[in-house]
């Protein structure tokens, strides 16, 4: 897929209202690595395992600026990238332990 479509369709997916990205090598995405919530920390691995993209949230400018050339950053707000998650890991604890769901789902984040 190409990078802006790629792009588009992340911002799609997680019904984003912005993400901020980086092009990269400028190849076709064809390896995304994803980490919900705060992965910066994790951008160098994504780069040494071979991900064409990493899509996160909380990047810092310098750290985008630093691997822009390298990698297609795709960065958005840190609860849009992991506010679906609650059901993922419901799925992956059924019948396994005891839980709970949060009844409420929002950020306490406003933008203009």
């Amino acid at each position: 897929m190409e990078a802006s479509d790629f792009i588009e369709s992340i911002k799609h997916i997680f019904a984003a209202p912005w993400v901020r990205y980086t092009e990269g090598r400028g190849t076709q995405i064809k390896t995304v690595a994803f980490c919900g919530g705060a992965g910066a920390e994790f951008v160098h691995d994504a780069i040494q395992q071979g991900a064409d993209a990493f899509v996160s949230a909380d990047f810092k400018y310098h750290t985008m600026q630093e691997v822009a050339d390298q990698i297609v950053l795709v960065d958005m707000d840190h609860w849009v990238s992991e506010h679906f998650t609650r059901e993922i890991i419901a799925e992956l604890l059924d019948s396994k332990v005891e839980y709970l769901i949060a009844e409420t789902d929002r950020t306490p984040i406003k933008i203009l």
